[in-house]
């Protein structure tokens, strides 16, 4: 705002906070929430100069922007990579374990799970907690450091609800010729946004049909997502009909509430993850990982995850390099 102006801040600033942290512009903080951004107008002095001297120079690399990339999903939904992976590690898995406290011993870690009806010890191994922050948060951390997880605490998470739609395309005026569309919060709409499933993937809806993905709560309006299926779909058709000119009810609807759907980095998130990064430097063999750590979204998640298993083998081979009896076993 302060370089760009109100309406900046309300039409474009706004609606794009809410698309990706579902938060208040207001409260987070830049430099953590997006880093590239700020980056941008602390190299060039300018987010306007920035993005056109960094179009510049991606041009010159042959690299593409993350808004030209090629957008990719599967055939029957994301769920598709998470049961290839359990696939993979079918047998390993345990299901339906809760986790109480985490215990640094001489020789590793030991796990408490269940009321403590469950012990899983981890000598010379490496533990990886994948829980989000307001779950980390309440497990008990016992180490020769002492310190806790209570700190994870402090990060707030936006809850949000999803209303996908399906209609006949003659029920829809507008081409859907896009990614979908933004509110910004200015045009007191009761969704955040709406994305147009049919148009970015195939099989998402049968011929002759079209399916549209909306957006609720966030922290512009925390109340919505816990409102009755029935009060949700009616407010997502009032504004389907107002921007798409929608008619007549949907063939299809599908309805989904995340209390806790994102992390937010707000302003004195810096203070967390300094916290974050201490707690792992000083507990070799601990580490955390999430989307509360290093980025909200999907692609992000997804890097961070094969960085750190990067990091984790390496950690492993040097480990057993120095441990040849680990290395027989």
């Amino acid at each position: 705002m302060r370089r760009l102006g109100r309406e900046f801040l309300d039409y474009a600033i706004n609606p794009f906070v809410s698309g990706v942290y579902a938060g208040d512009p207001w409260k987070l903080s830049v430099r953590e929430a997006f880093g590239k951004v700020y980056n941008l107008e602390q190299r060039y002095g300018s987010l306007i100069r920035g993005q056109i001297l960094g179009a510049r120079e991606r041009k010159k690399r042959g690299t593409v922007s993350k808004q030209n990339a090629p957008k990719v999903s599967f055939r029957n939904g994301l769920s598709t990579l998470t049961d290839a992976l359990g696939e993979q590690v079918e047998g390993s898995v345990q299901y339906g374990q809760t986790l109480l406290a985490v215990e640094q011993t001489s020789s590793g870690w030991r796990l408490t799970l269940n009321n403590g009806a469950k012990t899983l010890v981890a000598d010379h191994s490496t533990v990886l907690l994948t829980l989000p922050a307001y779950r980390l948060g309440s497990v008990t951390l016992q180490s020769q450091f002492g310190s806790n997880f209570g700190f994870l605490e402090g990060i707030d998470y936006a809850p949000v609800s999803s209303v996908v739609l399906g209609f006949r395309r003659d029920q829809v005026q507008h081409p859907l010729d896009g990614f979908g569309f933004l509110v910004p919060e200015v045009e007191r709409f009761d969704i955040l946004g709406a994305i147009f499933s049919s148009s970015l993937f195939p099989n998402r809806a049968p011929d002759g049909h079209v399916c549209i993905t909306c957006y609720m709560g966030g922290l512009r309006a925390p109340e919505l997502p816990f409102h009755t299926r029935e009060d949700q779909v009616a407010r997502a058709l009032a504004d389907l009909d107002k921007s798409l000119g929608i008619k007549g009810k949907p063939v299809f609807t599908h309805h989904a509430v995340y209390p806790n759907a994102i992390p937010q980095y707000e302003i004195g998130y810096a203070t967390i993850r300094h916290e974050i990064e201490t707690l792992e430097q000083n507990r070799p063999g601990l580490h955390l990982g999430g989307n509360y750590y290093k980025g909200v979204s999907l692609s992000d998640s997804i890097l961070n995850g094969l960085t750190l298993g990067e990091q984790l083998a390496q950690e492993h081979q040097d480990r057993t390099a120095h441990e040849p009896h680990l290395a027989a076993a």
